[in-house]
């Protein structure tokens, strides 16, 4: 699938498009294929390597998206497949 990811450093410049691969979700995760996100302090302090510059690249950034849910791993009851949903603070938004 597509992300926008830090390849090699840190700052706006630096990201980029790449493939990565689809995670499955564990027993208590949910796959949500993220639609809409919004840009915040949080990720930009990522981003430019302020927030936390021992971060393992590539990184995904994100806090806050939009989406609906693809897969649940098998302890999920309160999400199922095509639900709406949001996600916010996650860190990582692939």
């Amino acid at each position: 699938m597509k992300a926008i990811a830090l390849q090699n450093g840190f700052g706006i410049d630096h990201l980029e498009s790449i493939e990565v691969p689809t995670p499955q979700p564990v027993a208590d995760e949910v796959l949500v294929k993220v639609q809409a996100v919004s840009l915040n302090y949080v990720d930009l302090m990522v981003v430019t390597g302020k927030m936390n510059p021992n971060l393992l690249l590539p990184f995904v950034p994100g806090a806050d998206g939009a989406g609906t849910v693809e897969r649940v791993g098998t302890d999920v009851t309160a999400f199922k497949p095509g639900d709406a949903v949001v996600t916010t603070f996650s860190g990582e938004l692939s």
